[in-house]
């Protein structure tokens, strides 16, 4: 039997498919003194089979990746013929990730008479240019003054030059292991440099993770649980953990590896000190690195020092392999 297609009010869209599963724990976290108020989250990686199953339950409210609701849109799974509220979250990611043939697509089987609702931390020209399209005489509002790269006052921002490339490292190792530094999580650019240096720490001692596009999702979920139970003590990410992330608790967020963008600077410096607590971005660069970054508005109060790494402990033996 066919399972009742959901004509669902409010749908959020959000890039990555953490950030899904964080806003939907959101919303229903929000909700539940709402009665029987149903929350589904659709994203690439999970059962096809068990989000259709779960369509039988009419939730209320979806978020959804780009490409998993274009889906349901294809197989007609979903009909959005009762579609309130559309929101586009973390808009400018939603275009920077190649999503503009979807979102196209998507929109233009959407009711026209809906509210529309747009949110970005960073407000580029490319985020400008989707509010023309898709938003009709739009209103803005400016959460936490008029200045787009404010930062939260409770936010520590700290620059650490090193002489050389191969100390940033004993850098990290160094930030990381400080008394104070609480759970972590450091930003790499690559895949590669975060399963090496997710490695590195291990070898160690410390309780690291990795956190990448090309894990599957359920290794993704894995990473995100154990930093947020504590049984890992440091993550290591690609930008894929640059947005909407929200882990209590974290104190420490180091950028090992620069970002290409400010936008991205930003996002990843507000992984920490949220909703008010108090917490620490570090950022560890080389002198030409420096000189990039002191350029950006948002790096304006970074507070710069030269650092010197002591020495690494020596990496602890590899266990012995299974006997012939």
């Amino acid at each position: 039997m066919t399972p009742p297609r959901p004509r669902c009010r409010p749908w959020f869209w959000c890039p990555p498919a953490s950030l899904v599963l964080q806003v939907r724990d959101a919303l229903k976290s929000l909700g539940k003194h709402m009665p029987n108020l149903r929350v589904a989250g659709y994203y690439g990686g999970h059962a096809m089979r068990e989000e259709v199953k779960g369509m039988q339950q009419m939730p209320h409210v979806v978020v959804a990746t780009p490409g998993r609701m274009l889906d349901h849109l294809e197989r007609r799974t979903i009909i959005p013929n009762r579609l309130k509220v559309l929101v586009l979250d973390e808009a400018d990611k939603l275009l920077e990730l190649g999503f503009q043939e979807e979102m196209a697509t998507i929109i233009s089987r959407l009711p026209v008479r809906r509210q529309t609702l747009l949110f970005s931390a960073t407000m580029p020209d490319k985020v400008l240019t989707l509010v023309r399209e898709y938003l009709t005489k739009p209103r803005v509002m400016n959460v936490g003054g008029s200045n787009a790269t404010t930062l939260p006052e409770s936010l520590v921002l700290r620059g650490h030059v090193v002489n050389a490339a191969d100390q940033k490292p004993a850098a990290l190792f160094h930030i990381i292991t400080q008394p104070n530094a609480g759970r972590s999580l450091v930003f790499a650019n690559t895949r590669d440099r975060v399963e090496e240096l997710t490695r590195f720490l291990k070898g160690r001692g410390l309780a690291a993770e990795a956190l990448h596009g090309k894990m599957l999702q359920p290794e993704r979920d894995k990473s995100m649980m154990k930093l947020r139970n504590g049984s890992a003590t440091v993550l290591v990410a690609t930008d894929v953990a640059a947005r909407g992330l929200d882990v209590n608790e974290l104190d420490t967020v180091v950028q090992f590896d620069p970002p290409h963008e400010a936008e991205t600077f930003q996002h990843r410096a507000g992984r920490t000190a949220r909703a008010g607590a108090v917490g620490t971005a570090h950022l560890i660069v080389t002198p030409y690195e420096q000189q990039k970054l002191q350029n950006w508005p948002s790096a304006s109060s970074v507070q710069w020092a030269g650092l010197r790494p002591p020495s690494l402990p020596n990496a602890l033996p590899k266990a012995p392999g299974p006997a012939p």
